[in-house]
């Protein structure tokens, strides 16, 4: 987050999604507070453009939260990124998304580029322009896409079917076996920012009686369906 110019977006299908307790937003404010603590960078939080900024030695990096999906009023609210210019695009909860929502985004993952002195990307940098030393900047950090998401929900299945997940015929572990689309699987016992046995129990069959959704979450299930 300290590099000039640098710019991520994390979706969700709606914004007050983000807000919600222990969300992403309540979230990034504990963690925000202790990087201040630790390195005195000092993000500050932007309510009205839903977005953190970070000071850097030029233009601040941004960390944007947005909403990407069907929109009653206009359709599908992924034109809304049409013109816009990310290094990383994250999807919360991606199985909540549609996969042409997903496929789109990776149309808007582009660096800027000084088209004077390295038209097209080629060519050298010029170290008295402005706009060089900017792109140069971004030049390394990797362009990325993420997911994150539990089984079940009305995207399941493409989220399945691309990051091709799979049960561990020797260890009963889900698995992703599509090399050019990474799957790392996380269970509750993995997640040590919760009391699992508390969490645990609040989802016992005797509490809640959805056993397809119960699997999904305890489980990791990507097997069971609803009938």
């Amino acid at each position: 987050m300290t590099v000039p110019g640098y710019s991520a977006i994390i979706f969700r299908r709606t914004l007050p999604e983000h807000q919600a307790a222990d969300g992403l937003i309540p979230r990034t404010m504990n963690w925000f507070q202790e990087v201040y603590n630790r390195t005195g960078l000092a993000a500050r939080f932007r309510g009205d453009l839903w977005q953190w900024e970070f000071p850097t030695s030029g233009e601040p990096s941004v960390l944007k939260f947005g909403y990407i999906g069907a929109d009653v009023n206009v359709g599908s609210s992924k034109l809304k990124q049409q013109g816009s210019r990310w290094i990383t695009v994250s999807f919360d909860e991606l199985t909540q998304h549609f996969e042409e929502d997903y496929s789109y985004m990776f149309s808007r993952q582009r660096r800027t580029n000084c088209e004077i002195h390295r038209p097209g990307g080629k060519g050298d940098w010029n170290d008295r322009c402005d706009l060089c030393q900017h792109s140069k900047a971004l030049a390394d950090v990797p362009i990325r896409m993420r997911g994150a998401t539990n089984p079940g929900g009305p995207g399941a299945d493409w989220v399945q079917k691309k990051f091709r997940i799979e049960r561990d015929p020797k260890t009963g572990l889900w698995i992703g076996l599509n090399p050019e689309a990474p799957f790392v699987s996380a269970y509750i016992q993995d997640n040590f920012a919760i009391d699992q046995a508390d969490y645990l129990e609040t989802m016992s069959a005797e509490r809640m009686t959805d056993v397809v959704t119960r699997e999904q979450l305890v489980k990791g299930d990507w097997e069971i369906k609803e009938a």
